[in-house]
């Protein structure tokens, strides 16, 4: 009986260290070509961690206060509406994708329309640690040295990456006022990175280090990719000891 009971014991062990969230869909009107939504709703075997995340999203996504799963209701505060009297700039499509789920961590790529004057399309992405439900930051994932080095290569990478769209605008004989207006949001675009450490996105061996867009919707013609991948590999020396912990390390 001791022995049953010890090999009961040790498989809810291994189960709990080896189990990763379970990701289902809410959805309204999903497949419409006009107004389709799709968001995750997050199960564990750790029920508080499940509430954290979908906590989070549904705050930072949707605007809701508590946690809904109800999915005529959950979009109410967010998405688009324009009907006889009533109008409300929002979320006009959501959709997702779970680009790593395991054991530690957990990583959502959202796709975005938005309408307010116009419509605007972007991503949105998060990691959290799956077994405290807490958000993974790049201020938790490396260490202070490596975290300035990073950054410091995202600029640099980031700068060829601008210049070589010069070149391009310049092949296709931009006006002197366009380009000179181009140079200067790209400039305030790259040394405005108060928040840009945190812009991650943790795949299966990479990490990559977005970028926003950097013009007005009116402008965006003249975007170039700014986004960073960068292998766990080559980032292994700037993990903090959280960092070598969650990723495997």
């Amino acid at each position: 009986m001791h022995r049953i009971f010890t090999l009961f014991l040790l498989s809810i062990l291994v189960y709990s260290g080896q189990a990763q969230v379970i990701v289902k869909p809410i959805t309204l009107n999903y497949g419409n070509h006009w107004q389709s939504y799709r968001f995750p709703f997050i199960q564990s075997n750790q029920p508080l961690v499940a509430q954290k995340i979908n906590q989070f999203l549904q705050e930072d996504l949707l605007y809701n206060e508590t946690v809904i799963i109800d999915s005529t209701r959950i979009f109410a505060a967010s998405r688009y509406i324009n009907e006889d009297t009533l109008m409300q700039s929002g979320l006009s499509e959501i959709d997702f994708t779970v680009v790593a789920n395991n054991a530690r961590l957990l990583s959502i790529q959202f796709d975005l329309e938005s309408i307010g004057a116009y419509a605007t399309n972007y991503n949105s992405y998060y990691n959290f640690d799956t077994q405290t439900g807490m958000l993974i930051t790049s201020r938790s994932l490396f260490t202070p040295q490596g975290l300035k080095t990073i950054k410091h290569r995202l600029l640099v990478e980031r700068k060829k990456r601008v210049a070589n769209q010069f070149i391009a605008l310049k092949e296709d004989q931009v006006s002197m006022e366009d380009s000179s207006y181009i140079r200067e949001r790209f400039e305030e675009c790259l040394t405005y990175t108060e928040d840009d450490e945190n812009k991650i996105l943790i795949k299966n061996g990479f990490v990559t280090f977005y970028k926003g867009f950097c013009f007005p919707h009116i402008a965006q013609p003249y975007e170039t990719d700014l986004d960073i991948e960068i292998s766990l590999r080559e980032l292994d020396p700037f993990l903090s000891d959280y960092g070598k912990k969650l990723l495997g390390k």
